[in-house]
């Protein structure tokens, strides 16, 4: 019994994806990171099928840093 079980749908339906996320722009707010003293931008976006959201950071260190590197 336990081998069907390990043989069934659920495993094929784990390893398919259910959403090809297409992200929109939901909004920006200020961001720090108190352990390493950096202080950016986040920037929240939203899957429009399934409302999965994803955050990414953008520091101010790794801006200025290419501006001094002349």
């Amino acid at each position: 019994m336990y081998n069907n079980v390990f043989k069934g749908k659920w495993v094929q339906k784990i390893r398919k994806p259910n959403c090809i996320h297409k992200y929109n722009f939901i909004k920006t707010q200020d961001s720090e990171n108190f352990k390493t003293g950096q202080m950016g931008i986040a920037s929240f976006y939203k899957c429009e099928k399934c409302g999965k959201e994803k955050v990414e950071y953008k520091y101010n260190n790794d801006i200025n840093s290419d501006l001094w590197n002349i």
